[in-house]
């Protein structure tokens, strides 16, 4: 058999207290290039849906705080963009390091991911930012 796409499904259902859920949930689909192996390009996807499940989940949690920041502890939301863009900035670094060690194949999917990753540092640098301006003067 052969396999020339790869989709993945990952999502959940999120509590966000007083009664009030929100469904997140994301498809990605892949082409797999020649010779590249379907079970690492499976896992590459399942890591990207499981990333931005995750960062939708993050913002439906605190998403409501950039309209109600008086509803929330501001300083806990603009700790949390900090600590997560650290955790970011962390897993990048790891895959910068992997990356060099790896076969070329992988390093390819490897600098995807670093790609990846490193636009979403960049979203979640300017939320902490934006949080950060927004609470200067609490």
């Amino acid at each position: 058999m052969q396999i020339r796409e790869i989709t993945v499904t990952y999502g959940g259902k999120l509590n966000l207290g007083d009664y009030n859920s929100a469904h997140v949930e994301i498809s990605i689909t892949g082409v797999l290039n020649d010779g590249e192996d379907a079970a690492d390009a499976t896992a590459a996807l399942f890591t990207q849906a499981k990333v931005a499940v995750r960062d939708q989940a993050a913002y439906a949690r605190t998403g409501s705080a950039y309209a109600c920041l008086d509803c929330y502890d501001p300083h806990g939301v603009a700790a949390f963009f900090q600590r997560t863009a650290d955790e970011m900035r962390d897993r990048v670094e790891m895959l910068k390091s992997e990356r060099e060690k790896s076969s070329p194949m992988r390093a390819a999917e490897l600098t995807h991911l670093i790609d990846y990753w490193t636009r979403q540092l960049e979203r979640q640098q300017a939320r902490h930012e934006a949080i950060s301006v927004r609470t200067a003067g609490l």
